[in-house]
């Protein structure tokens, strides 16, 4: 009866042991794709980010923090749309190195590597370059990026790292501009004279109601131009500056708390139409289709009314 207990007792043993090792044991191979990081390449303070650099397929464009406010200053000077580099500077400060996927030099264009494909980023805090990160391609997870440094062949699955915050549709500076051309609140304007192939003016009476000439304005037709000016942006840049003898298309000045003047230069056939806009007072070109430039350039007819 003893010696039973002893078998049962040594055999409840191996049972234990055999369990403790399925439980404790790594499944598989250990390979350095399992190994695991909580660092980051080198630390960020997002609050003293001060400058960013890019590089893509040779182009070049820098953005600098500007008595607070984040500008294209490189190759061009603009305004940029602090939100999004809001959201690059985020993930830069608070992404995390989860895994080693590759240390082969040979598998990079796997993982978006190659001179066509990855971004560089150079990161400055305080005027000092803190270092470069180069982005490759998105991971299969949500906020999953490959990473690597310029220096090493080790490309790692980084988390909380969103690749559109830093690569855009069109892989240059223009996706991060702000795309607002003016803002005029509604209430301020007292007059829009329209100037190209119809010359009239709508202008407000002291009711607040808009007329040409006398006639009154369908004050649906109107509000969508003065709700527009409100906000107006536009689609995209244009950074070849127009001859001084352009002779533009239509001609719209907004008689406010100053005058506003927008010159329209129609380009393109009619398969294609485009607008060209220069606004009196910024150098910029601003360029987008016909559908938009439409809800501004509106005739005579269309705002009494009588179109056909």
């Amino acid at each position: 009866m003893k010696n039973n207990r002893i078998y049962l007792y040594g055999a409840i043993l191996v049972v234990l042991v055999v369990i403790a090792y399925f439980l404790t044991a790594e499944k598989g191979p250990r390979t350095t794709t399992e190994k695991t990081f909580s660092e980051q390449f080198f630390n960020v303070d997002s609050a003293a980010v001060d400058r960013l650099e890019f590089e893509h397929q040779g182009k070049k464009y820098t953005f600098s923090k500007v008595s607070g406010f984040w500008r294209l200053t490189d190759p061009i000077d603009y305004p940029l749309n602090q939100d999004i580099v809001a959201n690059a500077i985020s993930n830069i400060s608070s992404y995390k190195l989860a895994s080693i996927v590759s240390t082969n030099p040979a598998r990079k264009d796997s993982y978006g590597f190659n001179d066509t494909t990855y971004t560089k980023v150079t990161v400055y805090q305080g005027g000092t370059n803190l270092g470069t990160i180069l982005i490759g391609n998105s991971a299969g997870g949500a906020s999953q990026t490959f990473l690597k440094s310029p220096d090493s062949d080790e490309i790692y699955l980084a988390e909380n790292f969103l690749y559109n915050n830093f690569v855009k549709p069109s892989n240059s500076y223009n996706d991060w501009r702000d795309l607002l051309i003016l803002s005029i609140p509604k209430t301020s304007i007292n007059s829009l004279e329209y100037i190209g192939p119809e010359n009239f003016t709508l202008v407000k009476d002291s009711t607040g109601k808009f007329a040409i000439a006398g006639q009154p304005a369908d004050s649906n037709i109107v509000d969508g131009v003065l709700n527009l000016l409100g906000n107006f942006n536009t689609q995209t840049f244009s950074d070849t500056p127009l001859p001084p003898d352009t002779k533009f298309t239509n001609t719209v000045k907004i008689n406010w708390d100053k005058v506003t003047e927008l010159n329209f230069l129609k380009t393109g056939d009619s398969t294609d139409v485009n607008y060209l806009l220069k606004v009196s007072g910024n150098n910029q070109i601003f360029k987008f289709n016909k559908a938009l430039a439409d809800n501004i350039l509106k005739t005579k007819a269309e705002f009494l009314g009588t179109k056909k």
